[in-house]
């Protein structure tokens, strides 16, 4: 640029630190901030900005906020570009309370959040030790009369599963579906493998049910889970209709879906419909250890041959 006579500016310097903050450059970056006074190049907002953004693109929030200050000292006003830079910063590295000290300086500042600003801070409570946050950061977004989305609602429900308080993570399903937003597929897996390994049969059946009534086919994975919270609570004929269905589904069982059934028959008593069972599930993916454990206690009430068959069939899986 130099060469063909032409002299850089502030805009020139500010597309150069924008380079800088896509390849996370912090070195270059400073050497360019460092060569601006040289030649007389007065950096302006949009500059500390970048500054800002090439930091915490490089997951760097103790720079990120060093360059705050110093915008701050140049008698800089920071805009809600700058807030939201220096707030997902901290967002990344999941802490939350620099996250949320940055937001009542927005505050303060008198520059109003907006979603970009609450995404952030459900982040932030995601990726620290307080995801249980997330929702009083999203019942503050709906106070402020923000309309978050569907990836803003889906982030509070992992939220809430991940402490494990699944009716905290139904109340948001059920409140993003009033405001219009639709649970994507994972969401509703989610549900249903958390009400499945918490025994709680009708709440899995519930949510595989409006699964299909919105219009997703549930994976093979969410019969299995279904089947097996069944089979927990001593429903046999339960975990069947769900076996059916996915037969109807047109979904092919795996061997997790035969040792199932065979859990489900061996509870019952009824060793031949867990040898039958087994030898599908050999056929299939050469059964499973835990299937073979399962035949023999099915087995055994019956009769001690129907054991002795059934103790043959488990040895030929470690072979």
């Amino acid at each position: 640029m130099v060469r063909w006579g032409l002299k850089p500016n502030t805009v020139t310097f500010n597309s150069l630190l924008d380079a800088c903050s896509k390849t996370k450059d912090l070195d270059l970056a400073g050497n360019l901030w460092s060569l601006m006074p040289e030649i007389n190049i007065q950096p302006n907002g949009i500059t500390y900005n970048t500054m800002v953004n090439v930091c915490a693109k490089a997951r760097d929030g103790a720079r990120a906020e060093w360059w705050m200050h110093e915008m701050l000292r140049a008698g800089m006003q920071p805009c809600i570009v700058s807030f939201n830079i220096i707030i997902a910063a901290f967002a990344c590295s999941g802490d939350l309370e620099k996250a949320e000290t940055w937001f009542h300086r927005m505050k303060d500042a008198g520059v109003h959040p907006d979603q970009v600003t609450y995404s952030s801070l459900i982040s932030a409570c995601i990726r620290s030790t307080k995801p249980a946050n997330a929702g009083f950061w999203l019942l503050q977004m709906e106070a402020d009369s923000i309309m978050p989305d569907e990836k803003i609602y889906c982030s509070v429900v992992r939220a809430c599963l991940k402490v494990g308080n699944v009716v905290k993570a139904e109340f948001w399903v059920k409140r993003m579906e009033e405001h219009g937003c639709r649970p994507d597929r994972n969401m509703f897996s989610s549900l249903i493998h958390a009400w499945s390994t918490s025994g709680q049969q009708s709440r899995a059946k519930y949510w595989i049910m409006s699964m299909v009534k919105a219009g997703m086919e549930p994976s093979l994975l969410c019969y299995n889970m279904v089947m097996q919270v069944c089979v927990l609570n001593g429903n046999p004929g339960a975990a069947f209709h769900w076996f059916r269905e996915l037969l109807n589904c047109n979904l092919t069982p795996d061997r997790c879906t035969y040792a199932i059934l065979v859990e489900m028959n061996s509870r019952t008593g009824n060793a031949g419909a867990v040898e039958s069972l087994f030898t599908q599930g050999l056929a299939l993916a050469r059964g499973t250890t835990y299937a073979g454990n399962h035949i023999v206690q099915g087995a055994a009430p019956a009769n001690e041959n129907a054991a002795n068959k059934g103790c043959s069939a488990a040895g030929n899986i470690l072979q």
